[in-house]
Formats: C-alpha cells, sequence, structure tokens
C-alpha cells in the first residue's frame, strides 16, 4: 500500500521512496518532503515526531485539526514555495480524511451539512 499523510491522508505518488512502512520518520530522521495536499514538511512542523510514534500521532492529530479548521485547502509546491492552489478534478478532502480519521471526518461532514441547511 502506497504511503499516506499522517496528517491529511493524502496518497503519496511514487517518490516517497525514503519512507520505510508509511511513516516519515526512519531512525529519528525525517523525510522533508512535502504533502501537496495540506503542506505539511516533514521535518519541519513535525520536528518533535521523531520521540516517538505516541508523541507523532499527537502532533499529526493537532495538525489535521488545523487544517481541517483552515478549510481543509490544497497545496501545491510551485518554484520551491507553497501555495494554495486548484486540486485536481478527482480529489476530495472529505474522502482522505475519512480514510484517516474517520471520527473527525464524520463531524466535518455534518458541519458541511448543517451550513448548506442554513
Amino acid at each position: 500500500m502506497p504511503p499516506k499523510c499522517p496528517v491529511c491522508g493524502c496518497i503519496f505518488p511514487d517518490g516517497f521512496e525514503s519512507w520505510e512502512n508509511g511513516y516519515p520518520w526512519q531512525g529519528g530522521i525525517p523525510s522533508h518532503e512535502i504533502c501537496e495536499c495540506c503542506g505539511l514538511q516533514f521535518g519541519y512542523e513535525d520536528t518533535r515526531a521523531s520521540e516517538g510514534q505516541e508523541v507523532a500521532e499527537k502532533i499529526y492529530k493537532n495538525l489535521r485539526i488545523q487544517w481541517v479548521n483552515s478549510g481543509m485547502k490544497y497545496w501545491r509546491a510551485q518554484n520551491s514555495k507553497l501555495k494554495i492552489s486548484q486540486p485536481p478534478n478527482n480529489w476530495n478532502a472529505l474522502t482522505q480524511l475519512k480514510a484517516i480519521d474517520p471520527e473527525l471526518a464524520s463531524v466535518v461532514e455534518s458541519k458541511l451539512k448543517e451550513q448548506k441547511e442554513d
């Protein structure tokens, strides 16, 4: 199975060979790759993730909540800088979120339904 971003659930394309077992940190060393969906750079926003799985899970959960609260925007690297970008036509942030955090996705889905009803 291809690796997924632990923040947003984005399935990474080929090229993330530095990941083993789908985890962006190996032996305390980050991959430094950037998720094109949520914009996380492994080894920058998650520096304490090297302290172990439990710490990493808390960090990624907090980053996930921040991403959701900021509108689940799609990021893309352009000229070595991250910018909010138009997502691919087949991209669905909620579907992606359900794969990694079904409970949070359910809350988000309920809020989106409430907004549509108003």
